[in-house]
């Protein structure tokens, strides 16, 4: 880990940099869940130039999908743990697709939790037809009737999968 400082170092040359990144990803290939927890500690450092500072969420929202790629249950349980805020999104928004196709029950669920904005009704979305395709329909019913659902949503929802019925049957 110590040697990783050179992520972080603005001024590290080039050649030193790509020779941690590339160390970086075989770490995140071998042990996502500690490249994790590490990336994660060094994430928030707001003194860091802005490139810097994009190379590093991107190296740890690969973290983050590799985590939930290997086990999707246990990374969630890991972003659970993160404090609101951007690292929950970047490691969320990497664990989503993973999650929609070990547990999209789950990542229905965690959608109505942790997506916002824009990409609220799409998350839900994608996670409630994944439902319907892996679990099947009744289960995708059942988590229409989420409470968390505003009725636009709810609405919108049923309609959606009402139309993936149709041209899927």
């Amino acid at each position: 880990e110590g040697n990783l400082e050179a992520l972080f170092d603005p001024d590290s040359p080039s050649e030193v940099y790509d020779q941690h990144l590339n160390v970086t990803r075989e770490w995140i290939g071998r042990d996502a869940p500690d490249a994790a927890h590490f990336l994660s500690a060094h994430l928030d450092a707001s003194e860091l130039p802005e490139q810097t500072q994009k190379r590093n969420e991107m190296l740890f929202q690969w973290a983050a999908g590799e985590w939930a790629r290997k086990d999707s249950l246990e990374a969630t349980d890991w972003i659970a743990s993160l404090p609101e805020g951007p690292q929950r999104e970047l490691a969320w928004e990497a664990a989503k697709q993973p999650l929609n196709r070990d547990r999209p029950d789950l990542g229905f669920e965690l959608a109505l939790q942790w997506s916002h904005g824009p990409d609220r009704l799409n998350d839900l979305s994608t996670s409630l037809q994944a439902t319907r395709d892996r679990i099947g329909p009744p289960a995708a019913e059942a988590l229409l009737a989420s409470r968390q659902l505003s009725p636009d949503e709810r609405s919108t929802l049923q309609a959606k999968l009402q139309q993936t019925k149709e041209e899927n049957p």
